[in-house]
């Protein structure tokens, strides 16, 4: 090695291919928290049910369907309607827009 350069600590002239984890904990505990960082989270989303559509829910007043964070409204629904398909024909027409006498809020907004 020139003089005035050194290697980076832990790589040595004799075994560059050595590897050797100090602290097997924290390696252990760092890898497990960056796995945690690429989880999904999971957003529950609540749905009030009219009375006029609850035979397709079950007789529920509100059903609860848990979705990717940051899903759309369409993602939303289409999660919703996987669990009650009934429910599709009633909120959404053929071409998949929104009924006319279908209201839908988020946070006490009107989005239709």
């Amino acid at each position: 090695m020139r003089e005035g350069r050194r290697r980076p600590h832990g790589w040595g002239v004799r075994d560059e291919t050595e590897f050797e984890i100090r602290n097997p904990e924290k390696a252990q505990n760092r890898a497990y928290q960056k796995s945690q960082a690429w989880e999904i989270e999971l957003m529950p989303v609540l749905f009030k049910i009219p009375g006029a559509l609850r035979e397709f829910t079950g007789n529920q007043s509100a059903v609860c369907v848990e979705v990717d964070a940051g899903a759309n409204l369409i993602q939303v629904l289409q999660a919703l309607f996987v669990l009650y398909p009934g429910l599709r024909d009633r909120v959404l027409t053929e071409t998949g827009e929104t009924r006319r006498h279908v209201n839908i809020f988020v946070a006490n907004e009107d989005v239709r």
